[in-house]
């Protein structure tokens, strides 16, 4: 059944928007205009994209694809913290500590913790979105833990995002 796109952007828009400003390692600007670009991409493809397991999967690869091609040649942004905003405006704030730390990720390990852990994807939906195989994904979240682990130190609890704990 295909879901109303206007309540879905509106459900969808701070997790994908801030899962893609994270992508570009802090830069705002172009993570809300790959956002812009790959939510206006949904909209004009809403009839097949609306009936996809996960919509907010593939928005987020279009808008990462976007991303791409323009950070090209740019190189890296470093990450301020307290540029990020993630969280809708009902929902308790991530750490900014977590967010620096995702973002020096590699790029496909903070790809996969940003659809795992913001875009509440399974392994599944990812590997399936990204084309790779289940076990690439879990091993890949495996090895970002265990980076996250190193850079954050031993916590007595660890971070988590949106309520999911990495």
């Amino acid at each position: 059944m295909l879901i109303d796109f206007g309540s879905w952007y509106h459900e969808a828009w701070p997790s994908v928007a801030g899962a893609l400003v994270v992508a570009a390692q802090g830069d705002r600007d172009a993570g809300q205009d790959a956002a812009s670009e790959a939510f206006s991409r949904a909209f004009e493809r809403w009839e097949r994209v609306g009936d996809l397991e996960s919509p907010e999967g593939w928005t987020y690869v279009v808008g990462r694809n976007v991303l791409r091609r323009r950070l090209r040649g740019r190189g890296r942004i470093h990450l301020v913290g307290s540029q990020i905003e993630l969280a809708a405006p009902d929902r308790p704030g991530p750490e900014p500590e977590l967010w620096v730390a995702i973002a020096d990720l590699p790029d496909r390990q903070r790809t996969l913790v940003l659809m795992r852990y913001v875009l509440d994807m399974t392994q599944g939906q990812i590997a399936r979105e990204l084309g790779i195989a289940d076990g690439t994904v879990a091993s890949g979240l495996s090895q970002a833990r265990r980076s996250l682990a190193v850079v954050l130190g031993d916590q007595e609890s660890p971070p988590s995002v949106k309520g999911a704990t990495l």
